[in-house]
């Protein structure tokens, strides 16, 4: 795979586009949180290594998330280990910070 590194986040692209959905793995160091986001449609993560914290729960190998526009969260991986999963999004998320709005067109996450 090709990874992408940005900061304690790392990205494969896997399968862009297929069935209008965006597909790829994330590799997030243990303890770093994503950036503050919404969705512009549905969103499934399936966690496949390690687990994550956010305001609707904690999610551990085997658990999918469901999220949708409906939802403002900031994912923290937990400080055990890192954190893989594997995502399909309808759309690139809506980041709240600065930081995460200026670096989106570099990432297209």
């Amino acid at each position: 795979l090709s990874w992408r590194r940005l900061g304690p986040i790392a990205e494969a692209r896997l399968l862009p586009g297929f069935a209008g959905f965006t597909t790829r793995l994330l590799r997030v160091r243990a303890g770093a949180p994503a950036p503050r986001h919404t969705h512009r449609g549905s969103e499934l993560t399936l966690v496949i290594e390690g687990a994550y914290t956010d305001i609707t729960g904690t999610y551990r190998r085997g658990d999918i998330q469901d999220v949708d526009e409906g939802i403002e969260h900031q994912p923290i991986v937990d400080k055990g280990a890192e954190c893989v999963c594997l995502i399909a999004s309808e759309h690139p998320a809506r980041f709240k910070t600065l930081i995460g709005r200026l670096t989106q067109p570099w990432t297209r996450m």
